[in-house]
């Protein structure tokens, strides 16, 4: 067997020496964890109870995105597109829609679409289309159509439909069938377009935003963004008005009071069925997780209510409750505050507004104040689930709080 050189000896015994103090190091690790756990000290396991409040609100918040990230799939899943087509016509039938609940439309140039009165769709939006001609025939369960950066186009509305929506649109037609357009309840609303046409009875207006916009302009807000609502009050034999919209606390409201239904614009029984079929529609974009539609319908139910009736006082907290839910899930915790607070104020037992005027007040990190919240909603639900967990949690914030001398 040959020698050994001197460089080759010595890298043999550094290979040695380094392996040995692996070996050393490993079995050192293994007797640290085998003490640590004797000791219950268990990387693995939480150290207090602090710590495994902490570790459990992280699990939690990692199975909440699983669920979102499970509900964006599915909604994609549910919405057809069509994207990109020139010069197309045909009919989209219910056959072809499948299980798809909404439909959106985009970069179409000289197409004719017609949705066909089979089918059911949630929603439809059409955006970025030039010389489209497109026939809804269907029901939309919102009654919501969304129209934007479309020019020298034509919509055509063959079904009831409460809402349509144009921004920064040019030259478009809006046509719709005989008695479709509801005095009253029917609203068009729109911002940064020129030339809208609408069509419904016999009767015309043409409106352009952008130019109301430059009359009418603060000076501070985008012109582009100031927006308009077009509709036919009955107090004026059904012909077209247009008015700036105001918002209050957020939320589109007409500038006027023709848009309120009152003893003055109809019966009492009509009014509450209108705001009754605004909250059904807020209901519905909620499920959708359009919250700030949501709350544009809860506003809308809200002023159609007329005063003085038992219904309309039990759909007031509960637009409002839901309103307050819907700006909970848009981070605009103060309105949800503010919203939440009206709702108990005129019912103190609602369970749901008390819910969520907690909710709010623990996002805002006013958790003593939350607690109380919680503590009366558990008195009136002692087995709502989702009402403990908040509570524990706010508990858990006061005494981490409390240690630290807070």
């Amino acid at each position: 067997m040959a020698a050994l050189t001197r460089d080759e000896y010595y890298s043999k015994w550094d290979k040695i020496a380094t392996d040995e103090v692996q070996r050393a190091e490993g079995e050192d690790e293994k007797e640290k964890e085998g003490s640590n756990a004797a000791c219950g000290l268990d990387k693995d396991l939480p150290r207090s109870e602090a710590e495994k409040l902490d570790r459990e609100q992280d699990k939690k918040l990692r199975e909440q995105k699983k669920v979102w990230d499970t509900r964006k799939k599915m909604e994609e899943e549910a919405k057809m597109v069509i994207d990109g087509e020139k010069g197309s016509k045909r009919e989209i039938t219910k056959d072809i829609l499948g299980n798809k609940l909404v439909l959106l439309i985009k970069n179409c140039q000289a197409c004719e679409f017609v949705v066909s009165r089979g089918c059911r769709l949630v929603k439809m939006f059409v955006e970025d289309c030039s010389a489209l001609k497109l026939d809804i025939r269907c029901m939309l369960i919102t009654q919501h159509v969304e129209v934007l950066r479309c020019k020298d186009s034509d919509i055509i509305v063959g079904h009831p439909t409460a809402t349509m929506q144009f921004d920064l649109c040019d030259t478009v037609t809006l046509s719709y069938g005989q008695n479709i357009f509801r005095q009253d309840s029917d609203k068009v609303y729109h911002a940064g377009v020129k030339g809208l046409k609408m069509l419904a009875d016999g009767q015309e207006e043409t409106v352009d935003s952008e130019a109301l916009a430059s009359q009418d302009w603060d000076g501070k807000t985008p012109k582009n963004e100031i927006q308009f609502v077009t509709h036919r009050p009955g107090q004026y034999c059904g012909r077209f008005r247009t008015e700036k919209v105001i918002r209050e606390a957020g939320m589109p409201a007409p500038s006027s009071q023709s848009l309120k239904k009152d003893a003055d614009g109809g019966s009492r029984e009509e009014a509450e069925t209108q705001a009754a079929t605004f909250k059904l529609q807020g209901n519905e974009a909620f499920k959708l997780r359009e919250y700030a539609q949501a709350a544009i319908h809860y506003t809308q139910a809200i002023e159609c209510l007329p005063k003085g009736s038992e219904a309309s006082f039990e759909a007031f907290h509960v637009c409002l409750s839901n309103r307050s839910a819907c700006f909970l899930k848009l981070g605009d915790h103060e309105r949800a505050l503010k919203d939440a607070d009206e709702c108990v104020s005129v019912s103190p037992k609602y369970v749901k507004g008390l819910f969520r005027k907690g909710l709010s007040l623990k996002a805002l990190g006013r958790f003593h104040e939350a607690m109380k919240c919680f503590t009366v909603a558990l008195e009136l639900e002692p087995k709502n689930q989702q009402i403990k967990d908040a509570a524990h949690f706010c508990e858990f914030r006061i005494r981490k709080a409390m240690a630290a001398g807070r």
